[in-house]
């Protein structure tokens, strides 16, 4: 019976936690003999959807935080290197070609042949006259190396 009777009582807090939210603050009602008391009821509701709201603030500000440090990627000079080769290779040895400062290192890929290995994966931005152009380069996890894995360019436009 004390089992039955606790599963009854999980199942009466699970109703309190789905019931639709009080507009405002808990509810006050009068009791028998006319004083002011504080509904139960609506209190926990009220009480579960601040602590929700609490929670999904704190989540959203994780959420925003940068997942690792700032630091540059080991082969960020060799990447702006070959992503203005690139550009070249792609349109001819432009004077107009420019590249960002910045180097964005992105989340690293498996590697087709082996799955256990990683490549690290670097994205640079480049401009020639009024067009944008991403450029990801992927490289081998080796020590002490940059080696070339692979490279994309795509052009930023709307179409």
């Amino acid at each position: 019976m004390g089992q039955t009777h606790q599963g009854l009582m999980a199942l009466k807090r699970m109703k309190v936690c789905l019931m639709p939210f009080p507009a405002s603050s808990p509810k006050h009602v009068r009791n028998q003999s006319g004083q002011s008391i504080l509904n139960q009821r609506s209190s926990s509701v009220w009480l579960y959807k601040q602590t929700s709201r609490s929670i999904a603030a704190i989540l959203c500000m994780l959420m925003s935080m940068p997942t690792h440090a700032s630091t540059t990627h080991r082969c960020a000079n060799e990447a702006k290197t070959q992503a203005k080769k690139l550009l070249a290779f792609h349109f001819g040895s432009e004077e107009r070609i420019e590249l960002e400062d910045s180097v964005k290192t992105l989340p690293a890929i498996r590697n087709p042949a082996k799955p256990k290995q990683s490549f690290d994966v670097l994205e640079v931005w480049g401009h020639i006259y009024k067009g944008q152009y991403r450029m990801r380069l992927i490289y081998a996890r080796l020590p002490g190396e940059c080696v070339l894995m692979g490279q994309e360019i795509l052009e930023h436009a709307a179409l």
